[in-house]
């Protein structure tokens, strides 16, 4: 510490040894003066530092006390200084004296300490979204010292305090875990903890709360926690949880059908084969059994267009009879509490479309109008071609002005929001609560955009909501179906690969009365194990998918390497995206969807025999 005063009005300045080596002056060399002391001050200090003598010396001023930097050499450092003014008897200043320290130690060890809080909190605000202590054991708000409580609880710290505490705002049905908590941190135990609370616009929020605590004589003393909003990472979970409940049930609904199937199969063939031998084709009991498994193949064939990807490339099909094909399994769809209206005017309209998803398309749009009534009310399905401008509000961004096959769906329901119109087609986005996949939409978005078209929507709150399905008009129209003209019976030798006894029965008996000549066989397996000269006059293997052990895909494979000129017919109810892939990709292997009737085996069999 060094020692000066000042002559005030003067240029005399008297400084002890020590300020001189303070400054880095060699001993002797300061000249005495008040220009050279302020010469000796860091530049962006110097003017300040004068503002402050001065003001110092006004009447009533308070003491002298600053810090300023000086340059020593190449480096910086730091004085205190600190002073006060003697005056006369009239108040007039004479003289200021004080005394220097030397205090970079102290103020680099600040800025140390500065930069390690600023490192400190943006770890907190990277890792948490604020940090805590509790100072007592009962202490009712911890103590915020990092990051924003209100911002993530929405209340203050002394509103919660006003409520009654912390545990005032957790959620109900978690606060038993919050008492368990902290009778876990009162035993000395370190914990992560996640629970609800209900925030101060009464929704319900989820935190991360990492908790460390200290102990003295076996009590707690201190409390340390960060805390992290994770409402988000929550819905995520649920959503994906939801997501693999979905996955699990197409994967049941899949090894559910192909056993349905088989049954519905061997019914369907055995009504052919009565029908053919007894020719009363037109009884009445036959009539509604035939009726009654057509009804159930047709559930099963709309419960696998959820579980499963189409199995087919899109085909050209006539709307006119597509759209009221679908009325049924629209009016079933939306039970007794809605009333369907549905307008067809799609007369020689023809759309480029796979037939499974435009009845996934249609469905899910239909049955998103039935949830928006839960009371009930009319759901109107329209559709018809119409030429779209570049300002028709139901012609997608994606498309160009020109004539279109518009579909659409409209409800007299609850309506939305823009908010949430914004996130229609995001995947897991729902109104629905529980009740809600958040996929519905977002897959009649993307069927209606792989078939080169686009959907539109206009709603209201309060009035409701019209979808717009836009699809191209195709250039072709259908092939004419020819059934009746086909030849369904052959000469051919066919092996028939089928693991259900009673469908191998009746498939091979729906063949062998046709003409065909039949080996069968229950496995992969067997098939494999046939000796060679068996397969000399085989023109077609008709394989069952879901074979126990080797699959049909793979044993057709296997043969087609053996054999191959072979031609394959492959049968299933349910069949996985992978083999479907690997089945469609293969331009020898034909596919047959279960359940079949006798004729419906013989005519497919017949179309792959003549291509």
């Amino acid at each position: 510490m060094g020692l000066w005063s000042w002559v005030v009005g003067s240029e005399s300045v008297r400084w002890s040894p020590q300020i001189e080596r303070l400054f880095g002056l060699p001993a002797g060399s300061f000249d005495g003066t008040f220009e050279r002391y302020l010469g000796a001050i860091h530049p962006d200090d110097r003017q300040w530092v004068k503002g402050l003598i001065e003001a110092c010396l006004a009447p009533g001023a308070a003491p002298l006390h600053f810090e300023h930097r000086i340059v020593v050499g190449e480096s910086v450092r730091w004085l205190e200084c600190r002073g006060r003014v003697e005056r006369d008897a009239g108040g007039t200043p004479q003289r200021m004296l004080g005394t220097v320290m030397d205090i970079t130690p102290r103020k680099e060890a600040q800025l140390a300490l500065e930069q390690s809080a600023t490192a400190l909190r943006l770890i907190s605000e990277l890792t948490s979204d604020y940090v805590y202590l509790g100072d007592e054991e009962d202490s009712p708000v911890p103590r915020v010292v990092a990051g924003s409580f209100e911002r993530i609880v929405g209340f203050t710290t002394e509103q919660v305090r006003a409520r009654g505490g912390w545990l005032s705002i957790i959620h109900p049905e978690d606060r038993q875990k919050a008492v368990e908590m902290l009778g876990a941190l009162k035993q000395g135990q370190p914990l992560v903890g996640e629970y609800r609370i209900i925030d101060a616009s009464g929704e319900t929020r989820w935190l991360r709360d990492t908790m460390r605590p200290v102990l003295e004589g076996g009590r707690l003393v201190k409390l340390t926690g960060a805390v992290k909003e994770i409402t988000r990472e929550k819905q995520l979970e649920q959503q994906w949880l939801q997501a693999q409940k979905l996955e699990a049930l197409a994967r049941l609904a899949g090894g559910i059908a192909h056993d349905f199937n088989n049954v519905l199969a061997v019914i369907q063939s055995g009504i052919d084969v009565v029908v053919r031998r007894a020719g009363v084709a037109h009884d009445e009991v036959l009539t509604d059994v035939r009726d009654a498994t057509e009804r159930a193949a047709e559930l099963t064939r709309g419960l696998l267009s959820f579980a499963r990807r189409p199995l087919g490339a899109p085909q050209v099909l006539a709307m006119d009879a597509e759209l009221n094909g679908l009325k049924a399994v629209l009016v079933r769809g939306l039970g007794e509490r809605h009333q369907l209206s549905f307008e067809i005017d799609a007369a020689g309209v023809a759309v480029r479309i796979e037939p499974g998803q435009l009845q996934v398309l249609l469905l899910n749009l239909v049955l998103n109008a039935r949830d928006s009534m839960p009371e009930g009310g009319p759901v109107r399905v329209s559709a018809r071609a119409l030429s779209l401008d570049a300002n028709d509000r139901r012609r997608p961004a994606n498309l160009a002005p020109g004539r279109y096959f518009v579909i659409e769906v409209s409800d007299t329901g609850c309506g939305m929001g823009s908010e949430v119109m914004a996130h229609l087609f995001e995947p897991f986005f729902t109104t629905k609560g529980a009740r809600g996949t958040g996929l519905g939409l977002p897959t009649c978005h993307g069927i209606s955009l792989r078939a080169n078209g686009g959907l539109t929507v206009q709603s209201a709150m309060g009035k409701g909501t019209t979808f717009w399905v836009v699809l191209p008009i195709a250039a072709e129209q259908p092939a004419p179906h020819t059934e009746a003209n086909i030849s369904i019976g052959g000469v051919e030798r066919l092996l028939l690969v089928e693991d259900e006894p009673a469908l191998r029965r009746v498939a091979r008996r729906a063949l062998v009365e046709r003409g065909y000549a039949v080996l069968d066989v229950g496995s992969a397996e067997e098939a494999l194990s046939l000796p060679e000269d068996q397969f000399a006059g085989i023109s077609l293997v008709v394989s069952d998918v879901g074979l126990p052990g080797m699959n049909g895909t793979t044993l057709v494979q296997k043969l087609v390497e053996r054999y191959p000129r072979l031609k394959v017919l492959l049968t299933s109810g349910y069949l996985p995206d992978e083999q479907a892939k690997t089945t469609l990709a293969r331009g020898n292997l034909h596919f047959l969807p279960k359940p079949f009737s006798a004729d419906g085996l013989a005519r497919r069999v017949r179309e792959v025999l003549d291509e």
